[in-house]
């Protein structure tokens, strides 16, 4: 009886190997004051994805956070099921507080390729002769 807990853990595990692609982006920032100070109080932020780096006809993502900044406002974002194709330009696009009307922080934060997706890319491009 004691090991039969081990056989669902097992089938999570192998289930975390076959879908094991996340579809999350970390965002880290800091929060500050107009004169440089940390704010350290909870805040709601809106985490934006477009295809263009200005206008909002090209939203493609977008969710809501409450986020508790740490003592030095440094904050942690986890955009979860993010299903956008980055074949194209993408851009991440920051609200602070946005049920207080305020505006997006600019520029937005252009998504670029890491070079092991970059590379991993390239294999789009093989055929196999053999097969």
């Amino acid at each position: 009886m004691k090991k039969l807990w081990m056989l669902p853990a097992f089938v999570i595990l192998l289930a975390g190997m076959v879908f094991g692609i996340p579809y999350t982006l970390n965002i880290q920032g800091k929060l500050t004051d107009a004169s440089g100070s940390s704010i350290t109080v909870v805040h709601n932020i809106t985490a934006t994805i477009y295809t263009a780096p200005t206008g909002v006809d090209s939203i493609v993502y977008s969710r809501n956070f409450t986020v508790i900044p740490d003592t030095r406002g440094i904050y942690h974002l986890a955009l979860q099921n993010v299903s956008v194709d980055f074949s194209g330009p993408a851009y991440i696009g920051l609200k602070v507080d946005p049920e207080n009307n305020e505006s997006e922080l600019s520029p937005r934060l252009n998504v670029s390729l890491v070079p092991f997706s970059y590379r991993a890319n390239i294999s789009e491009d093989l055929s196999c002769t053999d097969c």
